[in-house]
């Protein structure tokens, strides 16, 4: 358990970098055509999400260790997905 365990406590700190990384290609170079405001609340809800929820995989780890790759399976979906989607339509 100690090495599942290990593994979270680095993706933890993984997926605060890439969080920080999407935070800067939001403020630096998003497009016009997506809304500010909804990509914002979706940052939080990747920022506040995933460490908490492998925060909660890194303690089942003790309890079971399947557990815990199921829900390290699961997490990047809150990351590939796309959540924000272009609000604006351009005709160029």
């Amino acid at each position: 358990p100690i090495a599942v365990a290990s593994l979270g406590i680095v993706i933890i700190f993984s997926t605060f970098f890439l969080w920080s990384l999407y935070y800067y290609i939001v403020k630096n170079y998003m497009r016009d055509e997506y809304i500010y405001k909804d990509v914002r609340k979706n940052l939080y809800l990747a920022f506040f999400g995933g460490p908490i929820i492998y925060g909660f995989a890194v303690l089942m780890a003790w309890v079971n260790i399947y557990i815990s790759f199921v829900i390290y399976s699961i997490i990047p979906l809150l990351f590939i997905l796309p959540l924000d989607k272009p609000k604006k339509m351009f005709l160029d």
